[in-house]
């Protein structure tokens, strides 16, 4: 009888780098990898450099794939590359970090991202979130230093802003968004976008950085939080006239002052 032989190949897949974020940490950046990595390995010093004169001086291991730089000062606004080597995952053999991977980061009161995608047609937010482009195909990628996206840019387009605020204070929010066309804003309890809830919504249309006019064309639903970092979202669809999105807060009166949420750029 002739031997049968069953061969089972499996391919290693590379270590990589997912994200490098300050989450507006002047003095600290939470690096993510694609795998689990060896704490020995991932809390070296040695194996992380950033440009632009920023030092590193320490690491913590946050969890099996995620570490935090602890690093000199960096400056706000500008954009900074993350060189790591040396770094290997938990598999048997370990997988190398290639040598000189590079991921880029930006240091802002909060992390904001924005993705628009072009050439959609329809009225409503559903268009561009039933479009087979969103989310994971945008025309361009930018980053912003508050929830204000540019406004008078084109037409027949929508975007998306995600990124990561933080309440100073424990107590109770109001948000606001006010766009041209249709748009909703979305705020998770925590930093997973899982956990996120609708707290704004322009419904219709109106003017840049109206928030209070027109009301049966908008819904605000006020939310408590308690102080920490928490996941921000927002879709607006533009397709004609003017184009603009802008979100902001406004907190209950707390020890003499209005206390606004650090990366929205309008505290109303």
């Amino acid at each position: 009888m002739a031997a049968c032989f069953l061969f089972v190949c499996l391919e290693a897949r590379a270590l990589e780098l997912s994200s490098a974020q300050t989450r507006g940490n002047p003095s600290a950046v939470t690096v993510t990898f694609s795998a689990g990595v060896t704490e020995a390995s991932a809390t070296n010093v040695a194996n992380y450099s950033v440009n632009n004169g920023v030092s590193v001086s320490n690491l913590l291991m946050l969890e099996s794939g995620k570490v935090r730089l602890f690093t000199s000062l960096i400056a706000e606004g500008q954009v900074y590359t993350l060189t790591v080597n040396g770094v290997q995952d938990r598999a048997v053999p370990p997988a190398t970090i290639s040598p000189n991977s590079q991921i880029v980061f930006l240091q802002t009161q909060g992390i904001i991202a924005r993705k628009e995608f072009d050439n959609i047609t329809g009225t409503l937010v559903s268009d561009l979130t039933n479009n087979v482009k969103f989310p994971s195909q945008p025309d361009s990628v930018s980053y912003l230093t508050g929830l204000e996206a540019p406004s008078n840019i084109g037409d027949n387009y929508g975007q998306q802003i995600l990124g990561f605020v933080t309440a100073p204070l424990t107590g109770g929010y109001s948000f606001y968004i006010a766009s041209d066309d249709q748009s909703v804003l979305f705020l998770s309890t925590d930093t997973s976008p899982v956990n996120k809830q609708l707290v704004a919504a322009e419904i219709g249309w109106n003017t840049s950085r109206l928030w209070i006019g027109e009301l049966n064309d908008r819904l605000q639903i006020p939310t408590s939080f308690v102080a920490g970092d928490f996941f921000v979202e927002a879709e607006d669809f533009d397709y004609g006239g003017g184009q603009h999105m802008l979100a902001a807060d406004s907190m209950a009166y707390l020890g003499g002052a209005y206390v606004g949420l650090s990366a929205v750029a309008e505290v109303d």
